[in-house]
């Protein structure tokens, strides 16, 4: 599962350029009055000292609105005349990236920490984008990890760590870096996907408690709470297991949904619950092999032979070949042999 980990940063850097003018000396007592005027500014290959600073200065204005689209032509005209201003490249990256224009914004970005190195912001959304397809997982770990030499404490670069780690299947270093941002602060993100790399790495019951953190901020994400259902289940962390299971149910109950709530509801010994979730199963589709066989089972383990058997003899009749009709047909016949030697004493 695929958590945000992309870090849109914005920060007020703003460049004031100032410049003087040479006045020429004053006139001498006895000459009427002239009108002076003020030599021409000093250039740098033809442009004046703070050229393009009334662009950058709309520019920003518009940044804080997020008014990305009226921001970048400001930008261009500030870049014009200020080439080597890395916080116009880094503000243009991010107007371009926010625009949809990731190609151009790698490039800014690129632009930005060529011409001050010290800038982090430009190296985090950069890794960002190279997060996304199509992948640049070196370069984006290079990036990051050079920004958090700078920024040590700072969870967000710990997290996209994380996550460009886990794109490598390197999930020792993944987990670390999810390790590090949660000891910063509590985030349920972070969780859930800490929760990710640890069941990558078959650490079943760890998953389950970051699961759980994570479990109230994504309750309404179905899909997301369908897999951690299931995850709970894998982990024995039944009692999730079940409230999680409650939650689709009370949304879309299914045949599937009851009999695996029915399982976690076995796994806390609640029989009686688990059954009555095998039996809405067949309820809701008498076809259900998988119905049938656990509500068998379930008959089978309070001692209940003759229940069992007819439920697995349902569950063959709706297919003898496959597996779990292969497994029915073990179990009844084993039943079908214990009936007869006790009718034999």
């Amino acid at each position: 599962m695929k958590h945000t980990m992309t870090h849109r940063a914005f920060f007020g850097l703003a460049i004031v350029s100032g410049f003087s003018l040479a006045c020429g000396p004053p006139p001498e007592a006895q000459l009427p009055p002239e009108i002076l005027v003020a030599d021409p500014p000093p250039t740098a290959g033809g442009i004046a000292p703070g050229a393009g600073q009334q662009s950058f200065d709309r520019a920003l204005a518009y940044l804080k609105r997020g008014a990305y689209a009226q921001a970048l032509p400001e930008l261009q005209e500030t870049l014009r005349v200020q080439q080597t201003n890395a916080e116009a490249w880094y503000y243009m990256g991010l107007c371009q990236d926010q625009l949809g224009m990731r190609p151009q914004a790698a490039q800014s970005y690129e632009r930005a920490i060529q011409l001050k190195p010290s800038l982090t912001e430009p190296r985090i959304n950069l890794a960002a984008i190279y997060l996304e397809p199509p992948l640049q997982t070196a370069r984006a770990i290079e990036l990051l990890t050079a920004a958090l030499k700078q920024q040590p404490k700072a969870p967000d670069i710990h997290e996209n760590l994380g996550y460009a780690h886990g794109l490598n299947k390197d999930y020792a270093r993944s987990a670390d870096h999810y390790r590090q941002a949660l000891a910063l602060g509590p985030n349920p993100r972070v969780s859930l996907a800490y929760g990710d790399v640890l069941f990558a790495q078959r650490k079943f019951s760890e998953a389950a408690t970051q699961y759980k953190v994570a479990f109230p901020s994504i309750k309404d994400q179905l899909d997301v709470v369908a897999q951690l259902a299931h995850r709970f289940g894998k982990a024995k962390a039944y009692a999730d297991c079940v409230m999680a299971f409650d939650l689709l149910v009370a949304k879309r109950p299914s045949p599937k949904l009851h009999i695996h709530r029915g399982l976690c509801r076995h796994g806390l010994t609640d029989e009686a619950g688990a059954r009555a979730d095998y039996e809405e199963a067949t309820r809701l589709d008498p076809t259900s092999q998988a119905a049938h066989y656990y509500l068998a089972m379930s008959y089978l383990g309070d001692g209940d032979r003759v229940e069992a058997a007819k439920h697995f003899e349902a569950c063959m009749k709706l297919g003898a070949d496959t597996p779990i009709g292969k497994k029915a047909r073990r179990r009844y016949d084993g039943l079908v042999d214990g009936l007869k030697k006790r009718q034999k004493r």
